[in-house]
């Protein structure tokens, strides 16, 4: 679905989900980043606390990942 915005509007997409549990809800994270052409460039861990950092270049682009050790 994400890619499919991407591609059909031309501009990239950042999804953004938290993660863990709330009541009944339970939210897996996996936030990712998609290009414009529909590629994802980025994407953080399911079902576990992650922080990805995203840069958005003209002509390129690159991400750090950045895990998270308490």
């Amino acid at each position: 679905m994400l890619r499919s915005i991407a591609m059909t509007h031309k501009r990239p997409v950042i999804y953004v989900n938290q993660v863990g549990g709330d009541d009944s809800l339970i939210f897996d994270g996996a936030s990712m980043a998609v290009t414009a052409d529909g590629k994802v460039a980025a994407q953080a861990l399911a079902f576990e606390e992650d922080l990805v950092l995203f840069e958005r270049k003209p002509a390129k682009v690159s991400f750090i990942r950045s895990r998270r050790r308490d």
